[in-house]
């Protein structure tokens, strides 16, 4: 019976330097988030303003996203 050789691996591609996985951007962009929940909060629960809860809600999400689209992303 004849021996089949093994097959070839792919060769291992080079390791990647780890990339921090909680940096200062993520850092105040969950601090922001949860002052904004916060604060939406003691608008609802104080003074019952449903809009103005939503308004902080929605304006902080868009600070956020403005300057997580203006960040220049880690090079590789």
């Amino acid at each position: 019976m004849p021996a089949v050789p093994p097959l070839k691996t792919p060769a291992k591609t080079k390791a990647k330097a780890a990339n921090p996985a909680f940096g200062g951007l993520s850092a105040w962009s969950l601090s922001m988030g949860l002052s904004a929940a916060a604060v939406a909060a003691i608008a609802y629960f104080t003074a019952g303003d449903k809009t103005g809860a939503a308004f902080v809600l929605v304006g902080a999400a868009l600070v956020v996203a403005l300057v997580l689209r203006a960040s220049v992303p880690p090079a590789d």
